[in-house]
């Protein structure tokens, strides 16, 4: 849940880690999970993302689920939603064009109905 809020406020990695005092390598682990989050730092997590500490425990029946009987793909399906949001992500994920990347958000937002 990390990661998704920090994406859509478009932080980067190092930017978050900087204003946590910690390294790019150590938000990593916490936001693949790798690593526990202590609760004094989820709490400057939640201040610095603009969300009330309860965003990060959304869900969180259904997660632990998905996590303990049908893995990764699974949880983040879960997570973001639904298996399409997950696999479009992942699909957009792999667009290494900025410009293509741009082209594909516009047409997301005129889909939609976003100016």
């Amino acid at each position: 849940m990390v990661k998704i809020r920090r994406i859509e406020l478009d932080m980067t990695q190092e930017k978050l880690a900087n204003m946590l005092g910690i390294t790019p390598q150590q938000l990593q682990k916490y936001e693949r999970g790798t690593n526990r989050i202590g609760a004094s730092r989820l709490y400057r997590i939640s201040v610095i993302l603009d969300v009330p500490i309860q965003y990060f425990f959304r869900n969180m029946d259904q997660i632990q689920h998905a996590m303990d009987d049908d893995g990764p793909d699974n949880f983040l399906a879960v997570a973001l939603g639904d298996a399409a949001t997950f696999r479009l992500l992942r699909m957009f994920a792999n667009v290494r064009d900025p410009a293509l990347k741009r082209r594909i958000l516009s047409l997301v937002e005129v889909v939609i109905g976003e100016d």
